[in-house]
């Protein structure tokens, strides 16, 4: 009964009566799942016969493209009326590993089709186009999503991803070398319902398993923008088409860390309409399971946006916030509570402050993500982290630079699963804290970097951040923030670094006043008793050099008494040998001479006999500069 039914309905398609053919396509439409094996018997000639491209007159292909439209509608209402999602009959058209074959090759011929005729602005290749698109994109939401996985192989998922790509003027993925025969193929005249068919079937597409092309989701792929764009969209359609696409592949691409990082990062610098889909993108895919991901990024976006503009959001980003703090410290008891309903920055600063009393083993990530984060946010976000900054700061301890970091305190935290069932209690910084050199660096060079350029915007943030610093319970951090500051500026120089140096010794000053003049005080002392130290002992090197002069000279005046007296001997003797035996013997004579030469000289060459004025002239010279220099040294000391 129904195969003959079939067998005179099919071939009415072809019928000159425009009433006949559009009867018959809505009934082929609506076609039973019971029966539909049998339909597509019946149309397996006419499916052979649209894509069939064998060369022909330009009448028998108008006819052709317009049985391929036809043929397309009728998919397009099988697909609407769900007939692709029914399981477990003798008519199964989906199953575990995929559509059907039919169908399969159906799909690829057509869009071999469409790409050899994107030139052709004719009517029914426009209608081929929009029913083709309608009819994929119903085809692939009547699905399950567990069927939808292996719905199309990945290289047919790119290829018509492209495909229809070049049909979208403003929604077209914008590539360089990637698929360029596609991206160019753009109809001269565009129908808005085309576009928007198109737009609908590529993120159908990338909805369907894992994405089809790991390089675009890669850091920098190219369906980062064309994200952004369809997010940016302010048409409420395609923006939530774009929220929905960003979900399913946040669900199906949980091991591309790119993709996760890329929504955070948009939560912080996207525009407005981005933020938002990016952010509720989150809210969604982390609500549903325990999506992996590093906790700090996440902790720290999500109590970003508990003071967005937003009441929506806010309240998003507040019970999400209390869904993390369960999952990522499940053996502790909960610091926060659906009660947070504040308005506004109100509600932020609660958040942040119970998150910072009951978890302060994770003060110092949380720190550096936020001065990560500073710079890439609007300036009103730079206010909000500044804000929420405040509680966090306030458990860090400063240390000495100069020493070794502090070990921390060791959780004894029990891993055994029968001693876990009992909630922890909150974990409290006492004693000495838990500071290292490597924090205490992290946390004065940002903070110092972060006012230098940004304290005429927000010079109250920043001297409360100080102030938070030096007025929490670590009592030595106002000595390790003066110290970094005279370090600095002594090691730096500039006097931009000194006038900013100032500027946070006053803003210290402010906060606790008492404690920096105790500790500028005790730094004058610390000073003043090096400069005696350095005096003094400077003062002990030149008495000990006065009194080792003094010492050469009293050497020096005894040794050179003796000279004296034999020099004048020397001359009377001379004199009578001269007088006497003036030819004395030239052996005799050198032999007395040698004998009468004053101490020091015994060992110094003998000259010749003429020359022995010159050699007394000589000495009388050299001992006349030693009393010259005895006598500067005196004046020396003496002064």
């Amino acid at each position: 009964m129904v195969d003959s039914l079939f067998r005179f309905a099919v071939p009415l398609l072809k019928s000159d009566c425009s009433d006949i053919r559009e009867a018959v396509i809505v009934g082929l439409g609506r076609t039973s799942p019971c029966s539909y094996r049998e339909l597509i018997e019946e149309l397996h000639f006419l499916l052979r016969e649209a894509l069939d491209r064998r060369a022909e007159s330009v009448r028998r292909r108008r006819k052709r493209d317009v049985l391929r439209a036809y043929l397309v509608r009728i998919f397009e209402l099988n697909a609407e009326t769900w007939l692709f999602s029914v399981t477990g009959s003798a008519s199964e058209l989906v199953m575990e590993d995929g559509l059907c074959a039919t169908f399969i090759e159906y799909i690829d011929g057509t869009r071999s089709y469409l790409e050899s005729e994107s030139e052709k602005d004719m009517p029914a290749i426009m209608q081929l186009r929009l029913h083709f698109a309608h009819f994929l994109y119903k085809m692939i939401t009547s699905v399950s999503a567990s069927l939808q996985r292996n719905l199309l192989p990945d290289d047919m998922r790119c290829n018509l991803f492209f495909l229809f790509s070049s049909w979208c003027a403003h929604f077209g993925v914008k590539t360089l070398d990637l698929k360029s025969k596609l991206t160019s193929l753009v109809p001269s005249a565009q129908s808005n319902d085309l576009e928007l068919a198109s737009l609908h079937v590529m993120c159908g597409l990338l909805q369907c398993g894992p994405v089809f092309d790991p390089n675009g989701l890669i850091t920098g792929g190219y369906l980062y923008n064309w994200l952004q764009t369809v997010l940016n969209s302010p048409k409420e359609k395609i923006h939530q088409l774009g929220h929905d696409t960003l979900v399913h592949l946040l669900e199906n691409n949980a091991n591309i860390p790119s993709l996760l990082h890329w929504v955070i990062d948009k939560c912080y610098t996207g525009a407005r309409l981005v933020v938002s889909g990016c952010f509720k993108a989150l809210v969604s895919v982390f609500t549903k399971s325990e999506y992996p991901c590093e906790m700090i990024p996440i902790l720290n976006v999500v109590l970003f946006k508990t003071a967005d503009s937003s009441l929506d959001i806010r309240e998003k980003a507040a019970q999400l916030l209390q869904l993390l703090e369960r999952r990522f410290f499940p053996f502790t008891t909960p610091s926060l509570s659906c009660a947070f309903r504040c308005s506004y920055s109100q509600c932020q600063r609660t958040l942040s402050q119970a998150l910072a009393t009951a978890h302060p083993e994770i003060t110092v990530h949380m720190f550096e993500e936020m001065t990560a984060r500073f710079e890439m946010t609007s300036p009103v976000g730079q206010r909000c982290i500044l804000q929420y900054m405040l509680p966090w700061l306030a458990n860090i301890e400063l240390v000495d630079l100069s020493n070794s970091s502090p070990t921390p305190p060791e959780l004894n935290i029990e891993t055994d699963e029968d001693e876990q069932t009992g909630a922890m209690s909150p974990v409290k910084l006492e004693g000495e804290g838990w500071g290292s050199v490597e924090a205490t660096q992290l946390v004065l060079n940002n903070l110092f970097y972060i006012t230098v350029k940004y304290d005429e915007q927000f010079s109250k943030e920043i001297e409360e951040a100080w102030g938070s610093l030096c007025g929490s319970r670590w009592v030595n951090n106002i000595h390790e923030i003066l110290g970094y500051l005279i370090a600095l500026a002594g090691v730096i120089g500039s006097s931009e670094v000194l006038v900013h140096a100032k500027k946070l010794a006053v803003y210290v000053a402010r906060a606790n006043q008492q404690k920096t003049i105790e500790e500028l005080m005790e730094e004058l002392k610390s000073s003043t008793s090096r400069d005696s130290v350095s005096e003094v002992q400077s003062g002990e090197g030149s008495r000990s050099l006065a009194q080792k002069a003094s010492g050469q000279q009293e050497n020096v005046s005894k040794e050179d008494t003796k000279p004296d007296d034999e020099l004048s001997r020397k001359e009377s003797r001379d004199e009578r040998k001269e007088s006497k035996e003036e030819r004395r013997d030239a052996k005799d004579e050198r032999k007395e001479k040698g004998d009468s030469l004053p101490r020091g000289l015994e060992n110094a060459p003998m000259p010749e006999p003429s020359n022995h004025w010159k050699l007394l002239c000589h000495w009388r010279s050299q001992k006349k500069k030693i009393r010259l220099k005895r006598r500067e040294t005196r004046g020396g000391l003496g002064t």
